[in-house]
């Protein structure tokens, strides 16, 4: 008696990518490779499609996804239809194809940007049952070639495009994972805080600080919280991928596959670490690991996928925009209301620094856009990317903006340059005072003095006095004092804010002659306290320009 083999659509999946390969290799089409098998996920609906059509043998450029179902699931099914759309706008692909044995449709968007019937294969509707597929393959195979040769005369007449990996992978992808996710997590995260008082008072404290860069789209404290850990993890991930061919160290990213667990990621990332360095970039956000089992499995399938397509092997200039849209898509899902737009921190910086040879900074650093904007007029005028990296310092209080600011300051030009980039609380920063960097040719610590700066520019945080943390206060009553004693200006306890005490700190770091460039409120200082601010600045420095 002979064996039957059950199939199930996973199985089917990768019989039908395995046909598509051999039949591309007799063709000369557009298409070039099919893949898909290592997102193929098993537990539960794969943020991917079960089949994807390439541009290239390298499997970097998508043309296409397909949804393969067993001849029950019905072809006109408007779950099925509306998961297949989402999984090509999340690529952002413009068309798509459903098979199910029975039938197959081609969809493509319209002007409108809805996605249509563009084609139906007909030919094998005498398929009703999966055992049915497995006795007609002879026949259903050729149509998967019609559909193949259809789909390519779509693309050679445009009628089709190809979605840049950039855009796929740091936009749509991150931005589908954490959607679709966030809620999960954050019935997690509730979950294990109602057993652990300890866990809801830190996430408490976390909140106090950072709710107002949430209060654009989440009020709730969990949903902002599992936001970041998604972010934390993504970020992560693709980083590491995209450092490949300048760290084999990364690598390692690629033990983290469906029979990982989350610890295990963190142990993997933990190891390239230790050989590579980039720790702020690395460095795994507090609980990270709460969170459910199908959120693992998402983020197991972005790294196979983005190890499927070779994400190392694309061109430096596309390595370096993947790393500039991800930045973009962290602040957009954070919509911190005070970030910094490009134009003004370039402006900030070309009016505050006179010498671009001198060490500059900023020291309240956020996502790392100010950061940015000086060292690319740094490269712009030294011709030294490492001159301009090594006179550059970057530093914040809190972990995860400084793993935005590492991404947003990488470049793929410069990838073994040490940055002098440090978690503190401003406050707690001193000329002289010894630091530890790393290398990120082997994670060997480099020690280097913080020295005087030649200028100092940023966009102080803004924390209202009722909002201050517990430990910045010892700081502002010490600078209260001070500003007292020097100058007979006193500033009103319960009327100012932090950012009001931080020019009077940055101005200890400041070399004789040295220039900061700060944001601050033109609205606020029209107020009683907002005078008493600037009285005390003229003092301490000479104002040489208010833009408003």
């Amino acid at each position: 008696m002979g064996t039957i083999v059950r199939h199930n659509e996973r199985s089917w999946a990768i019989v039908i990518i395995s046909e598509i390969r051999a039949l591309l290799k007799g063709l000369n089409l557009k298409i070039k490779s099919a893949g898909g098998e290592s997102t193929l996920s098993v537990n539960k609906k794969s943020m991917f499609p079960d089949v994807l059509l390439y541009e290239d043998e390298a499997q970097n450029r998508v043309l296409q996804g397909w949804e393969l179902k067993m001849p029950d699931v019905c072809i006109t099914d408007e779950a099925l239809i509306r998961d297949a759309a989402r999984k090509a706008e999340a690529l952002a692909l413009d068309s798509f194809v459903i098979w199910n044995f029975t039938y197959g449709k081609l969809y493509i968007k319209n002007e409108a940007g809805d996605f249509e019937e563009a084609r139906v294969w007909s030919g094998t509707d005498h398929i009703r049952s999966r055992e049915d597929v497995n006795i007609y393959k002879a026949e259903w195979l050729p149509v998967i070639k019609d559909i193949i040769i259809t789909v390519n005369e779509f693309l050679v007449h445009g009628a089709i495009s190809v979605s840049p990996i950039e855009a796929t992978v740091s936009d749509g992808l991150m931005t589908e994972l954490i959607q679709r996710n966030k809620n999960l997590v954050a019935e997690t995260l509730l979950l294990e805080a109602s057993r652990s008082m300890a866990m809801e008072r830190r996430l408490k404290v976390w909140w106090n600080v950072f709710h107002e860069e949430y209060e654009k789209d989440e009020n709730d404290m969990y949903c902002a919280y599992a936001k970041s850990i998604l972010l934390n993890w993504t970020n992560r991930i693709m980083f590491a991928n995209t450092i490949k061919r300048y760290h084999n160290c990364a690598y390692q990213i690629d033990e983290i596959d469906s029979t990982s667990t989350p610890s295990d990621g963190n142990a993997v990332i933990d190891e390239i670490v230790k050989q590579g360095d980039f720790y702020n970039v690395f460095k795994k956000l507090k609980y990270n690991e709460v969170i459910p089992e199908d959120t693992w499995i998402d983020i197991v399938d972005y790294n196979q996928f983005l190890i499927e397509n070779k994400i190392e092997k694309v061109d430096q200039t596309v390595l370096q925009e993947i790393l500039e849209k991800t930045v973009h898509t962290a602040k957009r899902e954070i919509r911190g209301q005070y970030a910094t737009p490009y134009c003004l921190a370039d402006l900030l910086c070309q009016i505050t620094v006179l010498n671009w040879h001198d060490q500059c900074a900023d020291l309240c650093a956020g996502t790392g856009t100010i950061a940015r904007a000086i060292i690319k007029n740094k490269t712009d005028r030294m011709r030294d990317s490492e001159a301009a990296f090594r006179t550059t310092w970057i530093a914040d209080k809190y972990a995860y903006p400084l793993q935005i600011a590492s991404i947003a300051v990488t470049n793929m030009e410069a990838m073994n340059i040490p940055l002098n980039i440090f978690q503190s609380d401003v406050f707690a920063v001193h000329s002289k005072d010894r630091i530890e960097i790393k290398s990120p040719v082997d994670g060997s610590g480099i020690e280097e003095e913080i020295p005087e700066f030649g200028a100092i520019v940023s966009n102080l945080p803004f924390v209202e006095y009722n909002k201050i943390a517990a430990d910045e206060t010892e700081y502002i009553n010490k600078y209260r004092q001070r500003i007292k004693d020097d100058t007979g200006i006193e500033f009103t306890l319960g009327k100012t804010d932090l950012y009001n005490y931080l020019p009077f700190k940055l101005h200890e770091l400041l070399k004789i002659g040295g220039r900061l460039g700060i944001v601050l409120s033109n609205s606020w200082l029209g107020t009683e306290i907002g005078k008493r601010f600037f009285d005390a600045l003229q003092f301490y420095y000479e104002v040489h320009e208010v833009v408003i």
